[in-house]
Formats: C-alpha cells, sequence, structure tokens
C-alpha cells in the first residue's frame, strides 16, 4: 500500500496471524468457499 496507514494495517495483520497461528493446534485458509488446512 502506498499510504503509512495502510501500510501499518496489512504488517499488523499480518503479525497477528502469524503469532496466532503460532499458539493454535489448527490452521485453515479460507478462499472462495474452499478449505486448505495449513497446519
Amino acid at each position: 500500500p502506498s499510504d503509512p496507514i495502510s501500510r501499518r494495517y496489512v504488517d499488523l495483520s499480518g503479525i497477528i496471524g502469524q503469532t496466532l497461528a503460532r499458539i493454535c493446534d489448527e490452521v485453515y485458509e479460507v478462499k472462495l468457499g474452499l478449505e486448505r488446512r495449513l497446519k
């Protein structure tokens, strides 16, 4: 993203997602209604 606020949002979203994935037993990605197990 070009503006600092959007960039910060994207960065924090990634950090939060990685932190949650680290502490969860199962992690899924869902796109277009299709789920894929990542962990």
